[in-house]
């Protein structure tokens, strides 16, 4: 576990496989690119003990929203996102009109579908519950020439009072020219390995912003590490490498 001490409005963040976390699970809690199995050995992805917890909505695993970035198979399941929908009838699910492909192949969709919200149905009400409010930003997958179709979107989350950034695949390049996020204070980012590529220029971005937390994400398991651990310390920033499935961060 990684921790940086706990209190009442503190954020516990779980690392579910390859991009996928969970903020929160208390009370409520905000799911984002969780619920997906086995596609290919360079994509982790969560065992089937916390895919039940999150399917029993089981404490430390309590959820009202979930989203998702694309409908890339390392990121999304249908049938389990559906299971989970049918399971948790007062839950949303979140993201881009092109999950709809995934959807309309499982017969067992059919009976969730008032749960689920495609980007341009979703509007900041429709988003918000209790302490939570969900901005979706679009930023273009990484890749854009082989990807250009791909719509992903990342989102602004407010929980706990703290706002967090999840950009799912975005291009470097997209993600800093994104104008939905000038003027705002992010205090934690959860972002690909590939964002460390150009280090320079992101934590440029991450100053701007005003960053206390990056989470990195999206690294094969037998991937070396240590030279993109060694540039961050390089920049003095607080960055947590997520490896380890089931493994959490606090942040204050």
């Amino acid at each position: 576990m990684i921790s940086n001490g706990f209190a009442q409005e503190d954020l516990r963040i779980t690392y579910l496989g390859n991009m996928g976390v969970l903020l929160g699970g208390d009370k409520e809690g905000v799911l984002i690119d969780g619920l997906h199995t086995f596609y290919k050995p360079q994509y982790t992805y969560p065992s089937e003990f916390i895919i039940k917890k999150v399917l029993d909505n089981a404490p430390g695993f309590k959820t009202s929203k979930v989203l998702y970035t694309h409908f890339h198979r390392d990121h999304i399941n249908g049938s389990l996102n559906c299971q989970y929908l049918a399971k948790n009838p007062y839950s949303l699910l979140v993201g881009p009109k092109q999950l709809k492909t995934v959807f309309e192949k499982e017969e067992s969709c059919k009976k969730v579908r008032d749960q689920i919200k495609l980007y341009g149905q979703v509007s900041e009400k429709v988003a918000k519950g209790n302490d939570i409010s969900i901005e979706p930003i679009p930023m273009k997958h990484v890749n854009v020439k082989r990807h250009a179709s791909v719509e992903n979107l990342a989102f602004l989350i407010t929980i706990n009072k703290l706002k967090v950034l999840h950009v799912g695949d975005a291009a470097l390049e997209s993600f800093m020219n994104s104008s939905s996020l000038k003027n705002k204070k992010v205090t934690v980012g959860i972002f690909p390995i590939w964002f460390l590529l150009s280090s320079e220029s992101f934590f440029q971005v991450t100053d701007v912003l005003e960053m206390q937390y990056i989470l990195i994400t999206h690294m094969a398991p037998d991937m070396d590490i240590r030279p993109f651990k060694k540039e961050a310390d390089r920049h003095g920033k607080q960055i947590f490498f997520l490896t380890k499935i089931g493994e959490k961060v606090r942040i204050q």
